[in-house]
């Protein structure tokens, strides 16, 4: 079984939801029965590191010359930004008899994948309030409110 098309957006924010697209085609002379997984990946550039984003059963079977396209949604992963490759890898598991012929089982996308940190808010204080004078061990409460929205310009809106 090969992987010889797998299709990824090249950006992405982390967090968000991508479509990755497969084919798996059996370039063998022989069918292959049962049933293999397909494990999608993503794996940061330079690096073994690898990111799993999932793993599908195929049970069909595909007959030599056949093939099976895959479309699937994934999740980017929070709080993480870099350069990846999206990488499938068919018979994943290794439960397909191949005779040997393992090392065509993994495609990945022409273009990495650029994932980036989605926005974070930025809180910041804008005034506090506090009494003229308190009295040694006296309790007291900050007061709070609720602030106003400022737009782009910096001037409060109220």
């Amino acid at each position: 079984l090969t992987v010889p098309t797998v299709v990824a957006p090249s950006t992405a924010e982390a967090g968000s939801y991508v479509d990755v697209y497969w084919k798996v085609f059996n370039a063998g002379t022989g069918g292959a029965g049962g049933s293999w997984y397909d494990s999608v990946y993503l794996q940061k550039v330079g690096t073994s590191e690898t990111i799993s984003l999932g793993s599908f059963q195929y049970t069909s079977g595909l007959g030599a010359g056949r093939f099976y396209e895959r479309t699937e949604q994934f999740r980017m992963p929070v709080n993480t930004q870099g350069l990846y490759q999206v990488v499938v890898r068919t018979n994943a598991t290794g439960s397909l008899f191949e005779n040997g012929v393992t090392n065509n089982n993994t495609g990945i996308a022409v273009d990495p994948l650029t994932l980036a940190l989605a926005p974070h808010p930025d809180l910041q204080v804008e005034s506090i309030t506090a009494p003229a004078t308190a009295a040694a061990s006296t309790a007291r409460r900050p007061r709070s409110s609720t602030p106003a929205s400022r737009p782009a310009n910096g001037t409060p809106s109220m």
